[in-house]
C-alpha cells in the first residue's frame, strides 16, 4: 500500500490496498496482522525514515475508518470469512491521522498478515 507523496500531515490521508487470501471452498479463517517493523506499541503501527529515524503514525483496517485491524489482541480485530476454493480479495484501508509533518523522506513499515484455518 502506498499514501503517496504527501507536502504536510495537516489533515487525514486515506489508502487502499488488498491481500489476496485463497482458502479450501467452505473452511472458514481469519486474518491477523501483526504491528510491523516500526512499531511504538502493540497494535500502534508507525512508517520510519531509515535515513533521519523519524516516524509517521498509520492505522489498517478492514473497513473505511473501522477499527485497528491487529492479531486479535490488545482490542485490536481481525478478518474473520469463509473461504471459496478462489483467490478472494480482502480490501486494507490505511489512514494517516493528522500530525505534525516529519522531514521529508521515504518512510515505510512492513506488516505480517497470518491466515488461521
Amino acid at each position: 500500500m502506498s499514501f503517496g507523496t504527501k507536502g504536510t500531515l495537516g489533515q487525514a490521508t486515506r489508502a487502499i490496498g488488498a491481500l489476496s487470501v485463497k482458502c479450501t471452498a467452505a473452511s472458514s479463517y481469519r486474518i491477523g496482522l501483526d504491528s510491523g517493523q516500526a512499531a511504538s506499541a502493540p497494535n500502534v503501527r508507525s512508517m520510519r525514515n531509515a535515513a533521519t529515524g523519524e516516524t509517521v503514525r498509520y492505522a489498517l483496517s478492514t473497513t473505511l475508518d473501522g477499527p485497528e485491524w491487529g492479531s486479535g489482541l490488545a482490542g485490536s480485530s481481525t478478518y474473520d470469512a469463509t473461504g471459496t476454493g478462489y483467490a478472494q480479495n480482502v480490501p486494507i484501508y490505511g489512514r494517516i491521522p493528522e500530525q505534525a509533518t516529519p522531514a521529508p523522506g521515504d518512510y515505510t513499515d512492513r506488516v505480517t498478515a497470518t491466515i488461521y484455518f
